[in-house]
């Protein structure tokens, strides 16, 4: 086990957890740590009110699309509805009435459905009780033991969470879900090498999976192994360019010293350029293009716009001039020949000096991209 007093500040933990978009619910985990963290209790609806508003979810038994929206709403209604019909039954004017406990206790699907609603609904005592009773009547459902985990979560109870997982994960050692939600836990509890086991399991039936990848990151960063911390943000902007992770991870490998990836703004867009791809000269102009495209849009929609290229190359001026060229023509390819005006080029025979957090760093061939609009023609005043 790491001693994560001495790894891992509140913010670090805070960072580590906050990239889980495509767990089940709760989406904002790291909200409920850092609450636990400030002694607040928290409210679970807090936890989970992402979750109806992510844009993608993984869950082990897909619903259609019109189903899954029917059972979310009717999740969160049952959910609120439910906790009064669970106290003891009552006797009316037509003689006993059973409980909707005493329904749910030969239908485990039901008691999924309430219970799931429950914990949705803040209520994750009750909701347990239905979890543990569904799972009880399927134990074989890796579904129904996800959500009893994050009943536990809701509790605060990581050990029992950690177990439910494990105990479904017996017969389903390929349940993502599972095995993610597995990584958070451990990652919860400042077990940094076992939170890492998990992901790297998720990110072998989803290479690209961006919860794991960022963590996996952040992670290798904190056990000190710059390697493989860079070849996971490569991997991770490789795949994802936009969103303010995107932007964390090109901050995350460039303190690690590494620029293949940089951030430019064009306009009033920052853009995300893969600095390796532009500046090869062996490489294919077709991905050249494809890199550039961002760049070229924001220009076509935005024809004021103007931009310089500066390149940089210590082996020579003319290295330089050749590589920004290059650049330019493609752009100009795209956009027209009229629009050539629009991109003003500047080159250096020496490397690119760059400072990060007061270590400072000289790129062989750097690339920069400044944009700024047309100034417009003052207009005559006549008499």
């Amino acid at each position: 086990m790491v001693d994560t007093e001495m790894m891992i500040s509140k913010d670090r933990l805070e960072e580590l957890l906050t990239h889980l978009e495509e767990q089940e619910p709760p989406a904002e985990l790291s909200r409920q740590v850092m609450q636990r963290l400030k002694r607040r209790k928290p409210s679970f609806f807090e936890k989970v009110s992402s979750f109806f508003t992510a844009s993608h979810t993984i869950t082990l038994q897909p619903l259609r699309l019109a189903a899954a929206g029917l059972v979310l709403c009717l999740t969160f209604f049952l959910g609120m509805q439910a906790s009064s019909l669970l106290d003891p039954p009552s006797r009316s004017h037509d003689g006993d009435q059973p409980n909707l406990a005493a329904a749910l206790s030969e239908n485990g699907e039901a008691s999924f459905l309430v219970g799931r609603g429950l914990l949705v609904a803040d209520r994750p005592d009750q909701a347990l009780a239905l979890l543990t009773q569904a799972g009880q009547l399927n134990p074989d459902n890796p579904e129904y033991a996800l959500w009893q985990g994050m009943a536990y979560l809701a509790q605060g109870d990581l050990e029992q969470e950690r177990l439910s997982y494990q105990r479904a994960l017996t017969g389903n050692q390929q349940a993502l879900p599972l095995l993610l939600n597995l990584g958070h836990n451990y990652l919860q509890s400042g077990e940094l090498e076992e939170s890492l086991e998990f992901y790297r399991k998720v990110l072998a039936l989803s290479p690209d999976h961006p919860g794991a990848l960022y963590n996996t990151g952040l992670i290798n960063q904190q056990l000190g192994d710059s390697g493989r911390e860079i070849s996971v943000w490569q991997q991770y902007l490789a795949n994802y360019r936009t969103g303010r992770w995107a932007f964390r991870a090109v901050q995350h490998l460039n303190s690690a010293g590494d620029y293949s990836y940089r951030v430019y703004r064009v306009g009033a867009r920052r853009i995300i350029l893969n600095q390796k791809i532009l500046l090869d000269p062996e490489r294919p102009e077709e991905d050249k293009r494809r890199e550039l495209m961002p760049v070229i849009a924001v220009l076509s929609a935005n024809p004021d716009l103007q931009l310089d290229l500066v390149g940089f190359a210590a082996e020579g001026k003319r290295s330089a001039k050749t590589m920004v060229s290059q650049l330019r023509r493609i752009m100009i390819d795209e956009l027209g020949s009229p629009k050539a005006k629009r991109i003003r080029l500047s080159w250096f025979g020496e490397a690119e000096s760059l400072q990060i957090n007061n270590n400072y760093h000289q790129l062989t061939k750097g690339l920069l991209l400044f944009s700024r609009v047309k100034a417009e023609k003052p207009k005559e005043n006549r008499i």
